[in-house]
């Protein structure tokens, strides 16, 4: 039994959409910007962090497309950073 449940405490959680989205509204109230702010650009299976700019729709990539974890882990180094 014991050997079980180290197993399982090894295993990863599942990054989802949600959970990122979370993550974007986290980084969004940590640095308040009054002409930007940062979301998520997703498409072919991959995500993206992108700066919008403003209403009308102007971005700036953030980060290449990867995959979910990678990008959580790109988002908890800039969360971390600002926390510093």
């Amino acid at each position: 039994m014991r050997i079980l449940h180290a197993k399982k405490e090894l295993q990863m959680e599942r990054i989802t959409r949600k959970n990122l989205e979370s993550m974007i509204d986290t980084l969004n109230n940590i640095k308040p910007m009054s002409d930007s702010k940062f979301a998520l650009d997703i498409a072919y299976g991959g995500y993206r962090l992108v700066k919008r700019y403003n209403a009308t729709g102007g971005e700036a990539d953030l980060s290449v497309r990867v995959s979910a974890r990678e990008l959580w882990n790109i988002m908890q180094s800039i969360r971390n950073f600002y926390w510093a």
